[in-house]
């Protein structure tokens, strides 16, 4: 969509064509629906509830972020396109279908799958930042999170795993 910067048409396109998804699919919405609070940039939420009676509480988050520049201000060696489809749109579409698969198959995971998918990233992670100031889980039940960026690489010798670490934070 030529770019998917926070209050463009491009992120608006974006935004309802997961969204159509999500509903097509009959992905439970995270909260009172797909859209979570905006200010000004839109994150979407879909959950899966656990089935353990002592584990559903706890939620395992899958994020990843749907935003994207498009093409730069200034070209680098006559090239002005920012290449989002390695970075935002692999993970965003890896989320849209681990929630498509997760309720086709009726896996019913011990703990809940809350996905969600951020805006604003590109412009210093006030998506995430948005999520975690209004969260529409607590945050003290949240118990791992998956972040899907740029999952389009591997090789013939198999799948890598990159970036692991933690925070107390």
């Amino acid at each position: 969509f030529e770019g998917r910067g926070t209050l463009t048409p491009g992120i608006q396109k974006a935004r309802a064509y997961m969204e159509e998804r999500l509903k097509e699919w009959k992905v439970m919405p995270a909260g009172g629906g797909y859209e979570l609070p905006c200010k000004p940039w839109c994150n979407l939420g879909a959950l899966h509830l656990g089935s353990d009676p002592k584990l559903k509480d706890e939620y395992i988050v899958l994020g990843s972020h749907y935003d994207h520049l498009g093409k730069a201000r200034k070209p680098v060696d006559g090239d002005d396109i920012n290449n989002g489809a390695d970075d935002n749109a692999s993970g965003s579409t890896l989320n849209l279908f681990v929630a498509k698969a997760l309720v086709a198959s009726k896996i019913r995971t011990k703990r809940s799958i809350l996905h969600l998918w951020f805006d604003g990233e590109e412009q210093g992670l006030n998506g995430s930042k948005s999520f975690c100031q209004d969260p529409v889980v607590p945050m003290n039940r949240i118990v791992a999170m998956v972040n899907c960026d740029m999952v389009g690489r591997a090789d013939d010798k198999g799948a890598n795993l990159f970036g692991m670490r933690s925070s107390l934070q």
